[in-house]
């Protein structure tokens, strides 16, 4: 299964890259930009959009290019991280303001939206087990 790492590191400034988007992702970020629970709500996110985008096929032409944006919120509700409202048309997310810069924001959705037309939203896919009565 597809699964993403987020990371952080420092040194020089630099701006955050991924790295193996096609398969299992790793993003850096530098250290200023994002915080150790920052990584892993965003690793978590990543990974369950993962499931509902999918690389295009390589003769299928490029999608469009659609708004990904984010709101740094300094009050979310106790214990939610990123709230991600996710459609073929944008992909807005809301991520508690402690976790990442601004800067680091406005880098990643930008990142994200250079690659979304390399990928297609497939439907969502549910299943329910059975439960003992």
């Amino acid at each position: 299964m597809f699964t993403t790492e987020v990371l952080h590191k420092g040194g020089e400034w630099f701006a955050p890259y991924t790295e193996n988007i096609t398969t299992n992702c790793i993003v850096t970020f530098h250290d200023d930009d994002i915080t150790d629970a920052g990584c892993a709500a965003l690793a978590d996110v990543l990974t369950v959009m993962r499931r509902r985008w999918h690389p295009r096929g390589l003769r299928a032409p490029r999608g469009p290019k659609i708004p990904i944006t984010i709101d740094l919120e300094p009050d979310m509700p106790p214990g939610i991280a990123i709230v991600v409202d996710d459609h073929a048309e944008y992909i807005h997310f809301t991520v508690r303001a402690d976790l990442i810069s601004e800067r680091g924001a406005d880098l990643i959705t930008r990142h994200l939206s250079e690659h979304i037309p390399n990928w297609i939203r497939v439907p969502a896919k549910y299943q329910v087990q059975l439960r003992a009565v």
